[in-house]
């Protein structure tokens, strides 16, 4: 068994949502995490395409049943760790067709 040390949300830089099975969907990997309270993932323009509060979740690159053509991506996580203390990062990724 591993202990986690340390919380961390780790958000890959680029996915490639070509359905291959390898890298289609942009999700956080989260350690010494308790609670996701939301990951969102923005357009350039501030519009909100994706959002979850579910461990394991993600964004596949559609929005309304249209594949988004390749674009850099914002995203912003929020959780709780195991230590009680609420985390937050933000960062980019590049969807990648």
């Amino acid at each position: 068994m591993k202990t986690i040390e340390a919380v961390e949300l780790i958000v890959p830089t680029a996915f490639t949502p070509n359905n291959d099975g390898k890298n289609d969907v942009l999700r956080p990997i989260l350690l010494g995490v308790k609670q996701m309270q939301y990951f969102r993932v923005f357009n350039r323009w501030g519009q909100l395409l994706y959002e979850t509060r579910k461990p394991g979740e993600g964004w596949n690159g559609i929005l309304k049943g249209n594949q988004q053509a390749t674009q850099t991506v914002v995203w912003m996580i929020q959780g709780v760790g195991l230590d009680g203390v609420q985390y937050k990062k933000q960062g980019s990724a590049v969807l990648l067709r």
